[in-house]
């Protein structure tokens, strides 16, 4: 399995933490031009992004746009989600969950394990 772990500069060390606990192939990247290259060169099974900082937002808003159904997994601090937009236009548009900090490496490799039969707990 591969996956993209779009992160923070705050949170690097922690999420280089979690990319060597996970069991597959991991890259991480807190640069937006690296990580527009890097999904024009390789297929994600799953894409990682932290939400709290702005490089995460404009991947999300990318991804969104060139591939709507990528598995994503987006990081936040509060369990506010699609509040423009809804719940309902998430779960009809995109393939996303959400997971809430602080988390454990356990919880996010549930998810990845289990992305397609978890319905995401913020939805309301």
């Amino acid at each position: 399995m591969n996956i993209l772990v779009v992160t923070t500069g705050a949170n690097i060390s922690n999420d280089n933490k979690i990319k060597e606990e996970l069991f597959c192939n991991t890259d991480l990247s807190i640069d937006y031009v690296e990580i527009k290259e890097l999904i024009k060169m390789k297929k994600y099974d799953i894409i990682i992004i932290d939400l709290t900082e702005y490089t995460g937002v404009r991947i999300f808003g990318l991804l969104t746009k060139l591939t709507p159904r990528q598995k994503i997994i987006t990081i936040g601090t509060d369990s506010s989600c699609s509040v423009t937009l809804g719940c309902d236009f998430c779960l009809d548009t995109y393939n996303k969950k959400r997971l809430v900090r602080p988390y454990t490496t356990k919880q996010l490799e549930e998810l990845i394990n289990n992305f397609d039969s978890t319905t995401c707990q913020y939805q309301h």
